[in-house]
């Protein structure tokens, strides 16, 4: 072995161990992207639930309460024999608190609307990153290629021979630490999604349990709705609704 092969064969263990990092870095970094698309899927059905199935539902059973809440005054109103005006500002009444209700309930669905604005603000630059990335990625490709091309038409330049060995040590240590920076950032962000996936679990369990009370309180309307339904065909209103 010549002193050339010899120097050149000092740096394969350290080579070998930057490259077990760097790969191993490669594969957590799969791992993370991965775990990050499952929170994101998860985060989403998450969304879907609690603001189309939930809030939908939800919304439908306030606008059946306030139609039982009109039957059921003008019913009283007639029990107790007021007059047709006085009747008319209860309804009314129970109109002002819909409106009130739906007002509220429209700056609930603002705030929602600005939340979901903020995040498709997030999705824009995630775009941003990600297309000025891939720009990066195919300028460095096209340099490289460009590097083969100029190997295969001049052959190696027998110039930076002199300095290839420094320039080798020079390169791994500079190397090295990067490597690191990029381990200290992957461990950092497996935590941050780690996080992220507990705090949706939570979040899972909170809408389903908020969907069980919604089933719950729709027995509630249903009966509400059935008396109503009947005190309209005529029954009897002291019964129905007691002292």
């Amino acid at each position: 072995m010549d002193e050339a092969t010899s120097k050149a064969a000092d740096h394969r263990p350290e080579l070998f161990e930057l490259g077990s990092a760097v790969n191993g870095n490669r594969a957590m970094s799969h791992a993370h992207r991965a775990l990050i698309v499952e929170n994101v899927t998860s985060g989403l059905q998450i969304m879907f639930s609690a603001f189309s199935a939930n809030r939908n539902l939800m919304s439908e059973y306030t606008t059946n309460i306030f139609r039982s809440r009109r039957v059921l005054t003008e019913a009283h109103a007639q029990k107790l024999g007021l007059s047709e005006e006085v009747r008319e500002n209860l309804q009314d009444e129970v109109e002002l608190d819909c409106l009130i209700q739906r007002c509220e309930s429209n700056r609930q669905v603002i705030a929602i609307n600005s939340a979901l604005a903020d995040f498709n603000q997030g999705f824009v630059n995630l775009l941003k990153t990600l297309l000025e990335i891939n720009k990066e990625k195919m300028a460095f490709n096209e340099h490289e290629l460009q590097g083969n091309q100029q190997l295969l038409e001049s052959g190696i330049d027998t110039e930076k021979l002199a300095t290839l060995q420094q320039d080798l040590v020079d390169r791994l240590t500079d190397l090295a630490p990067k490597v690191e920076e990029n381990t200290n950032a992957l461990e950092d962000g497996f935590e941050a999604s780690r996080i992220n996936r507990e705090a949706m679990a939570a979040m899972r369990v909170s809408v389903e349990d908020e969907m069980a009370e919604i089933n719950l309180m729709w027995e509630r309307i249903e009966a509400e709705q059935a008396l109503s339904s009947g005190l309209m065909a005529g029954a009897e209103v002291d019964k129905a609704l007691g002292p």
